[in-house]
Order: structure tokens, then C-alpha cells, then sequence
């Protein structure tokens, strides 16, 4: 659970989480299997491009955050059992991460971590099933093991800074093939 210094900033984030678990909701009723990447118009339904599929994980991911976070509230509260509200984030968090799945074996991707540590990982974090191997981590890791990576040509680059009279640089960026 969150600890807060000030109840005022305890109740600004309850009430962001209880306004961002109505947004979510009123998307996954609105347009059920729709995995949202950007807004267009304000808009998370669109037309518009999608040119990679990379954000997928982060919807499930979510309701994983909603489904642990009520659970907390309702403990912390002395209630027993999950809420009626956490149910439902349990079963859309496992109706969005289960098509995931077969991503494990995409090659062609380099941003598998995304996928499947914010949706499998979380839900294998939380409940010790689900996201052990039918996510596949595992042979996420072996297939991103195997992918050739360029070398890494790092460049440095100096800060100059003055802390009681001590003069430092940095290591500050590196870059791929040589370029910035």
C-alpha cells in the first residue's frame, strides 16, 4: 500500500484511481477487445495509424494495477474477500492478457519486455499462476537472447561541474553504430 505524508494527497490519488478505473471501464464496455495505443481527437477509438503493437501489454497492465489496488483498499478496510468492482478488474485483466499470449514468439518485435512485464508479469506477481510460463517468459527472454544487437559504441562527453571545488565528468550518453 501507498503511504501518504498528507490525507489530502492520499485522497487526490484515490480519486484519480476511482476516475481513471471509470475511463477504463466505460472503454472496455464501450469497445470490448480493443487494445488503445494514442488518442486521436480525444478519442482512444479511431481510425488512425497504429504502426507497431508494442503498447498492448499496457491496457491489461492497468487493470491489473485497479484489481490490486482495490484489493489493498478492501484489506485495509477489514473486508474480507475481493469487492464486486475487483472482480471485474480480475476478469478483464485476464480477458486483455490472455490474447498476449502468442506474442512470445514474435521475433520481429524488440519491445516484448513492455508486453508482457506490464500484463503476465503482474499477473504472476499477484497471484503466483496465469503469468508463469502460458506468457511464456521464459522463451520471451530466450527469443530476445538470441536477437543480434549492433555493438555499442559509447561516447563521452564531459560535464564540468564545480561541487566543493571538485571537478567531474560524466558518462553521458551512449550511442548505437556510432551515431548520436
Amino acid at each position: 500500500m501507498i503511504q501518504f505524508v498528507l490525507e489530502t494527497d492520499r485522497a487526490l490519488f484515490e480519486d484519480a484511481m476511482r476516475f481513471a478505473q471509470q475511463q477504463v471501464r466505460k472503454l472496455v464496455e464501450t469497445h470490448p477487445g480493443f487494445y488503445p495505443m494514442y488518442t486521436a481527437d480525444g478519442k482512444w477509438k479511431h481510425e488512425g495509424q497504429v504502426w507497431t503493437n508494442w503498447c498492448d501489454g499496457f491496457f491489461p497492465g492497468i487493470m491489473w494495477i485497479f484489481h490490486r489496488w482495490n484489493l489493498a483498499v478492501s484489506r485495509a478496510n477489514g473486508a474480507s474477500g475481493a469487492p464486486e468492482k475487483d472482480k471485474f478488474w480480475l476478469e478483464q485483466a485476464i480477458r486483455y492478457t490472455t490474447p498476449l499470449a502468442p506474442r512470445q514468439h514474435d521475433r520481429d518485435v524488440h519491445d516484448l519486455g513492455f508486453i508482457f512485464m506490464s500484463s503476465y508479469y503482474r499477473w504472476y506477481r499477484l497471484t503466483q499462476e496465469g503469468g508463469s510460463d502460458s506468457g511464456g517468459q521464459n522463451r520471451v527472454a530466450a527469443i530476445q537472447g538470441k536477437r543480434p544487437i549492433p555493438a555499442l559504441v559509447c561516447r563521452r562527453e564531459f560535464a564540468l561541474h564545480r561541487h566543493h571545488d571538485e571537478r567531474r565528468h560524466h558518462l553521458l550518453r551512449g550511442t548505437r553504430n556510432g551515431r548520436s
